[in-house]
């Protein structure tokens, strides 16, 4: 029999959703159903407040009030878990949660299917919602299950914004998005018209009936929505040419700025103020997908028709008409795949409490990315400008040059147009810390003599001067990375491409600075400097898994920097307080610990190399405990006094983590030395 089939829990990252990372032991299963009409197939068996109705399958919550929509169901036993699900759609404003047996489910507040296991600690027979602000919208399939066996599924934060990337499985960089429009595709509701008029149910580029029909009025025609958006950001609709044959995309910031298209010969018109890169894609039928970039803060976005080309004919333009569909504005510099929006925006891709199964490196394998928070401090990563914080000596620049490794044409051309070029940030960092520079250079062009120079314009030193013409290739894109450490707070010229010579070129993209040993995952930036925060992922309530008196943990991770002076875990049993069993590093030491009140051991293992594949097992049992790495004996305690635990998680608070990881395992029994050299070899 395989030592995975004595596993109590197997964790192979390949499955994840919002907030949750998939194990594939146990195996959940659940008790019969004990909510009645969970589908509201019939307006009965509930109590509604004022603010629910029943109807055609669903209950509604009209966001009046905080009133509860309830059931009595079977009561509920002290110490048993119950998983509670249900679903909400059409989800307008307002929060809500699920009461039973004394305990809460976590608020939720988008659409979707919503789970959570909770251990009745009174005896209950009422299920009821809670809302906290007044919930508008529908929830439909309501269930509650007795867990019977519960899953082994972790919980996964992150923080609250979009700062995360990964490598997909095409081995491109996946970002997350957000059309910032609200009602993206109802331009009769959020949007204002001026001058014109909208008509819904047009053929579309589709091949629905949800396009409209933009019809002008008078000079100056537009459909409008007012919003608050800073930075570049990328303002993209379809359009197809009716009596009039342009359209006008604008940015109102202080003063109208657009972009004009031709909608007969599917090309960019000339007249254009303050767009940069705007582009028409043919998508068939007569209709383009027409886009454009602005960078600074944009108070209102503007559709309109124009009978010619330019301003001009905008302000003459009193009748004629084009179809629109589906409008989006988002940060960057290229449209990305649409996303339909409602009464507020909506996202996609990387989500902010999005596991992160990574297949960097070419692997055919994902692993669980697991990252320490860390900042880009360079404020514009992909666009390169003087106007927005770039000191560009020599050099210039050509926006959205050619494909990137996000897959998209978002990456720049650097021309040096005299010799000895820099292409700089220049930044205020603080003393005596270590900062990773990290950007993907792909070669045209470029000499022998072109570099990454770390100055300290403050001490006129320089921290770092690495030639990196034998690193770069004409095929490929390549990733460069270089560490260097200040003495003092400076002002530090981050010079990243320095001595191109006049001619020569090079394509760049995605240029971070953090302060770190080594590099993290990118982290786009548009206008300011951001955060992503740390990955914290855990299995609560694990005691059933968890052998109490003896056991086995397991990690299989590729260790992925050199921390300096801090502590990491890879794998704990017992996240919080004092007692814990984990496995963890110092610096690039490997070692495991067991914690009961006060410390028990320490097994001091081999030191790390960053990029190198570490498979780990501690077993333990009173006065026994023994740590493999590798397929080695990495050594033994036979003093230790085994906690009682709870929770497996990959993290501890204060304690980041610094891997990715393959795979995790726990066992209910101290494996015996030959299984652990057996589980451990690579």
């Amino acid at each position: 029999m395989s030592l995975f089939d004595d596993a109590s829990l197997v964790l192979i990252p390949d499955g994840a959703k919002d907030g949750r990372l998939y194990s594939i032991r146990p195996i959940e299963e659940l008790g019969g159903e004990e909510v009645t009409n969970g589908d509201f197939a019939t307006d009965s068996d509930w109590t509604k407040a004022s603010n629910w109705t029943i109807s055609g399958g669903a209950a509604i919550a009209d966001g009046s009030s905080q009133g509860a929509l309830s059931q009595n169901i079977t009561t509920s036993v002290i110490g048993k878990k119950y998983k509670i699900s249900f679903t909400i759609s059409n989800y307008n404003s307002g929060d809500i949660r699920m009461y039973y047996g004394g305990q809460f489910t976590p608020f939720v507040s988008s659409n979707g299917v919503h789970s959570a296991t909770i251990t009745a600690t009174t005896t209950e027979a009422t299920l009821m919602t809670s809302i906290n602000t007044p919930f508008n919208g529908y929830i439909d399939n309501v269930s509650v299950k007795e867990a019977i066996v519960p899953n082994g599924d972790f919980t996964f934060t992150r923080g609250s914004n979009l700062a995360a990337t990964r490598v997909d499985e095409n081995g491109l960089i996946e970002k997350g998005r957000e059309n910032l429009l609200l009602q993206s595709n109802q331009f009769d509701t959020t949007w204002a018209t001026s001058s014109a008029s909208v008509t819904s149910g047009q053929s579309g580029y589709d091949g629905s009936n949800n396009a409209w029909l933009l019809t002008a009025t008078n000079t100056f025609n537009r459909v409008q929505q007012s919003i608050g958006v800073s930075g570049v950001k990328r303002f993209s609709v379809y359009a197809k040419a009716n009596t009039n044959d342009y359209l006008l995309l604008g940015s109102f910031e202080g003063a109208h700025y657009y972009a004009t298209f031709n909608l007969a010969t599917g090309a960019v018109d000339s007249n254009n103020i303050n767009a940069i890169s705007p582009s028409i894609e043919d998508v068939g039928n007569g209709w383009y997908r027409c886009s454009a970039t602005w960078v600074n803060t944009t108070t209102e976005v503007r559709i309109g028709t124009v009978d010619a080309s330019g301003q001009v004919a905008w302000a003459s333009t009193t009748s004629g008409s084009i179809y629109i569909q589906d409008a989006q504005l988002e940060v960057g510099l290229v449209a990305t795949d649409y996303i339909e929006t409602g009464a507020t925006t909506a996202q996609a891709g990387i989500l902010e409490d999005l596991p992160r199964i990574d297949y960097s490196g070419g692997a055919s394998c994902p692993a669980l990315l697991l990252e320490p928070q860390r900042s880009n401090l360079v404020t514009q990563s992909e666009y390169i400008d003087s106007s927005v914080g770039w000191t560009l000596a020599s050099v210039s620049v050509t926006d959205n040059a050619t494909t990137s490794p996000e897959g998209v044409t978002n990456a720049s051309k650097l021309t040096s147009t005299a010799n000895f070029s820099k292409t700089t940030e220049v930044l205020s960092l603080s003393a005596t810390t270590t900062y990773t520079a990290s950007f993907w250079v792909k070669d045209i062009s470029a000499g022998s003599s072109v570099s990454f120079v770390a100055f300290d314009q403050t001490n006129t030193a320089t921290l770092k001067n690495e030639n990196f013409s034998s690193d770069i290739s004409t095929t490929e894109w390549k990733r460069l990375e270089y560490s260097f450490t200040t003495t003092t707070a400076a002002t530090i010229q981050v010079q990243f491409v320095r001595d191109l010579n006049s001619g020569e070129e090079i394509y760049v993209y995605g240029f971070q600075l953090e302060a770190g040993s080594y590099p993290t995952s990118y982290i786009p930036t548009y206008g300011s400097s951001v955060t992503r925060s740390a990955d914290s992922c855990s299995k609560t309530s694990a005691t059933a898994l968890i052998g109490q008196t003896e056991g086995t943990i397991f990690c299989d991770f590729v260790f992925n920097g050199n921390p300096t002076n801090a502590d990491y875990n890879f794998m704990i049993l017992g996240a919080t307080g004092s007692d814990f069993i984990n496995i963890a590093g110092y610096n690039k030491s490997l070692y495991a610990r067991v914690f009961n009140g006060t410390l028990q051991g320490t097994i001091n293992a081999l030191q790390m190399v960053a990029g190198t594949r570490y498979k780990v097992a501690v077993a333990y049992a009173e006065n026994d405990v023994k740590m493999y790495v590798n397929g080695v004996d990495e050594g033994s305690d036979t003093s230790v006094s085994i906690p009682a635990t709870s929770e497996v998680a990959f993290y501890r608070p204060v304690f980041m983590h610094s891997a990715d990881v393959n795979q995790a395992l726990v066992f209910k029994t101290r494996l015996s030395n030959t299984e652990l050299a057996a589980l451990t070899t690579i």
